[in-house]
């Protein structure tokens, strides 16, 4: 009778706790893109956050979204607030990586470039080749891959999705896959 009662109790345990998606691990990583002297685009490995629970697109990645929403990268501070922007990357990256641990033992943790979990994000910015770039306004990129590197999304921060629905993940990631290639095709052309 014991090992039903244990049995059953286990059984509704995971249940539960794949229902709810519970310890789903994740890693939130930020990276500076950037043009060096030989115009080719490089990037930079900032730093890195490992996150112990609800790493999900619905937890952590919808988390991340509310934090920098409606957000802009700038280089160089003319009165604006953190309610509005963020002095580059590093500046983006330490904001964040506050936030989520906040005053909390545990669950957030420094990671480097090479952990994988089960989600990972990557923050960058869009990088501009431009000599005076200081009045240019940046938007937030993100790339959402996970355990097996394959990329759930990839786009603006704003535009990403705050579902778990692979459905919906991919219809957003076409959309943005599309904007990106019209962008090119109108820069490539001086439209």
């Amino acid at each position: 009778m014991e090992i039903i009662v244990y049995g059953l109790i286990q059984n509704i345990m995971n249940l539960f706790i794949k229902e709810n998606k519970m310890g789903t691990r994740a890693t939130v990583k930020f990276f500076e893109k950037f043009y060096n002297d030989k115009n080719k685009i490089k990037t930079y490995f900032l730093g890195g956050v490992y996150v112990q629970m609800d790493g999900y697109i619905e937890g952590l990645g919808k988390d991340i979204k509310d934090i920098l929403k409606d957000k802009e990268l700038i280089n160089g501070i003319c009165g604006q607030g953190i309610e509005t922007s963020f002095n580059g990357m590093r500046c983006l990256g330490a904001y964040v990586i506050g936030k989520l641990k906040g005053d909390n033992i545990g669950n957030v943790y420094l990671t480097d470039k090479k952990d994988c979990q089960q989600y990972n994000y990557e923050i960058y910015n869009i990088p501009y080749n431009i000599p005076d770039n200081k009045t240019i306004r940046r938007e937030i990129q993100i790339c959402i891959k996970n355990s097996s590197n394959k990329i759930l999304y990839k786009g603006l921060l704003n535009n990403m999705p705050e579902t778990d629905d692979e459905n919906e993940i991919k219809r957003l990631y076409d959309m943005e896959t599309g904007r990106i290639k019209i962008t090119k095709l109108i820069n490539e052309n001086n439209i």
